[in-house]
């Protein structure tokens, strides 16, 4: 599976609102040239945008830079009619724009806290040095991020550089942004993740891309709320190398699939089995515990038929978030049984459910059992015993039997 370590994130348009700025600032403009060229001439609407673009590598990303840009293309389309007030009305037009305030998008505070609750994350953002900061300043999520790039470019050779000042490789590395050219494009192009979360405008220059919609390292999500389940999505996805590892793991093991590594086992059980093959005699999470085991494999059971009841369940009583558990139903290779397991035991020690299952991929040897141990809650522990209570008061919650041995 793919292990996020870092989790990059855009500024503009992404944490907060920054084009609608932008469209405002360029009605205004067009409302001053209209006093000296005719509007509906369509030469008119993408002069400015061709002047900002051959301006880039000399005025940069930004306010400034469109406002001089402005500055240029009203003194070239009026034939240096416009006069001397107009170009000082240009100038507020920048002025105001810098000025703007920051609104943050729905829920991004939430959803940026939450990701850094169990991933380094670094805002990755392009434009003016003094407006940028400023508004990180006022967004109020400085706090959150571990660390700030503020760079002139989002190209290749950027993230190639800001990838190994943080030591991480590429493929464990993940980019939220709304613009596919900038945030996602040179990322997938390393190697890496890409989360779109497409804003309701885009400026003409971000639009220009070459990521086919169907870019096996690409989620897009609607909404902030939605970050966490497309990050736990892209985590629960098999490795392009695991054929090979399942191959190697199961001739040295037997085919005994249980004992494998989980990094090798998702890939098996992806490879081997069709969505749903596993019924419940053949799963076996060796917890130790066999009435544990039967639990388990009946919570699979239940959550096929009811999984926005199990869902409801696990968010509801044993604190993990909703959109973390959907995101692991959706992975054919995670079973409900599992998934309650891991985060069942993270409540009991203190955990982010997110933390055991980290735990159970880097060393699945020795099954649920082996896990528990390691994090002080072994059978016969107390810890272990809150476990079962947990699961009576779910399946008391539920209304339903207990599994066939229990009575």
């Amino acid at each position: 599976m793919a292990r996020i370590q870092w989790v990059g994130f855009d500024g503009d348009d992404t944490l907060w609102k920054s084009e609608d700025y932008y469209r405002q600032a360029e009605a205004d403009f067009e409302a001053i040239l209209a006093a000296y060229i005719d509007l509906a001439d369509p030469r008119t609407h993408g002069h400015l945008l061709e002047v900002e673009r051959r301006n880039l590598k000399i005025f940069g990303y930004g306010v400034k830079g469109m406002t001089l840009s402005m500055l240029e293309t009203a003194i070239q389309l009026t034939d240096e009619r416009i006069s001397a007030r107009d170009l000082h009305r240009v100038i507020e037009i920048g002025r105001t724009t810098l000025q703007h305030p920051v609104d943050l998008l729905p829920g991004i505070r939430e959803a940026v806290a939450q990701i850094a609750s169990d991933h380094e994350i670094v805002l990755i953002t392009k434009g003016d040095l003094f407006h940028q900061e400023a508004k990180i300043a006022q967004s109020g999520l400085a706090d959150l991020f571990h660390r700030i790039e503020v760079v002139s470019e989002k190209d290749e050779g950027t993230y190639a550089r800001v990838l190994r000042e943080l030591d991480v490789a590429p493929g464990a590395f993940a980019m939220v942004g709304n613009s596919l050219r900038s945030d996602i494009e040179p990322v997938l192009g390393l190697g890496g993740w890409g989360i779109h979360m497409p804003y309701h405008v885009t400026w003409a220059l971000e639009a220009e891309h070459g990521v086919a919609h169907d870019a096996p390292r690409l989620r897009v999500v609607e909404s902030a709320g939605q970050l966490a389940a497309a990050l736990a999505a892209i985590e629960a996805t098999p490795s392009p190398d695991d054929d090979e590892a399942c191959a190697t793991a199961l001739r040295h093991n037997g085919g005994m699939k249980r004992a494998l590594p989980v990094l090798v086992l998702l890939a098996c059980l992806a490879i081997t089995a069709p969505a749903g093959a596993q019924d419940a005699a053949a799963y076996t999470p060796a917890t130790g515990d066999p009435a544990v085991d039967r639990h388990l494999a009946d919570i699979n059971e239940y959550a096929a038929r009811y999984p926005a009841a199990f869902a409801d369940e696990m968010s509801r009583y044993y604190a993990v978030p909703r959109a973390y558990v959907e995101a692991m139903q959706q992975q054919p290779d995670w079973t409900a049984g599992d998934i309650f397991m891991a985060c069942a035991l993270a409540q009991i020690v203190g955990q982010p459910c997110r933390a055991v299952v980290r735990e159970w991929s880097r060393d699945h040897e020795g099954g649920w059992e082996a896990v528990a141990g390691r994090l002080q809650a072994e059978p016969g522990s107390p810890q272990y015993r809150r476990l079962r209570s947990a699961l009576e008061a779910t399946y008391r919650r539920w209304d339903r039997p207990v599994p066939e041995g229990e009575k």
